[in-house]
This record gives C-alpha cells, structure tokens and sequence, in this order.
C-alpha cells in the first residue's frame, strides 16, 4: 500500500503531509487503505501541518514517552504504533512495545511460562533491559516456537 502510494509522487521521497492533505480519498482508497486508515492518514498530515507531529529533529529530542503521549492523540494511532515508530523510524534502542503480541510471547516461549506476560508486566520486565530494550525485543522477537528445532551443532 505505501509502495502504491509513493508511486503517486515519483518526485518524491514521501509525499509531502500537504499532499496528502489534498489527496481525495478515492485515491488514497485505490493504493489499498481502508476508510479509517484514509482518514487517519488525512489526520495525521494535518497534525503535521499543524505542528502537533514533529519533524525528525524535534522528534529525536523529545523523550519516547512524550512522543508517545503526543502522538496517541491522533485517530488511528496507538501505542504500538508509535512505539514502531521509534524503533524502525528514528532508531531508538531503549524501547520495550510491552503490548506486541511477539515480544510477550518470545518471553513466554524463552522462559517456557504457561501463559504470556500482560503488556504491564512486560513493560515492568523490560525496565532491567534499559537502556538497551529495543534489543531485548529484537530478540524476543525471534525466539523460536520450538527449541527442539534448534541445530545445536551449528552452535
């Protein structure tokens, strides 16, 4: 969907928030987004536009949490998401996304608990990970569903 996007704007990087603005949602709608994905799309523009989204190097000096408050704000737009955000777009290292599905589960599997940790665990649990729990996700991330799959040889 993002690919389609991008392909509207062959000048650019990304479009431009006021260029999103002015999509109409036909549009947007025919790059694959759902109704409330286009207007949170529009939304989140706007609130670029109108500051409330920082640029990068605003973004890069605000604390996470503060970034996170901010943004939870906007229509379609969660912790997690911002969390994502973080991570993958401005390349934080001391996030922990407590409510990811993958990393409770990973701890689930990791330490073979019968049930998953709750997002407040979690976010409790990955505060001794600090400044570093981008990387204890990443390998929550990947632990495997099985360890017996594992080829201990190649160790």
């Amino acid at each position: 969907m993002v690919m389609r996007l991008r392909a509207l704007f062959p000048d650019a990087t990304f479009p431009a928030a006021q260029a999103l603005i002015d999509l109409d949602e036909q549009t947007l709608r025919s790059c694959g987004f759902s109704a409330s994905k286009c207007r949170a799309i529009k939304a989140i523009a706007a609130a670029r536009v109108d500051g409330l989204v920082p640029d990068v190097s605003a973004a890069l000096a605000m604390s996470n949490e503060a970034l996170v408050e901010r943004l939870i704000q906007l229509p379609g737009v969660g912790r997690c998401t911002v969390e994502m955000m973080l991570i993958y777009g401005l390349g934080q290292m001391d996030v922990m996304p407590a409510s990811d599905y993958g990393v409770c589960e990973g701890y689930r599997r990791l330490y073979a608990l019968e049930l998953k940790p709750g997002h407040r665990e979690m976010a409790r649990i990955g505060e001794r990970f600090g400044p570093y729990r981008t990387i204890a996700a990443w390998y929550l991330w990947r632990v495997p569903a099985n360890f017996s799959d594992i080829d201990l040889s190649r160790i």
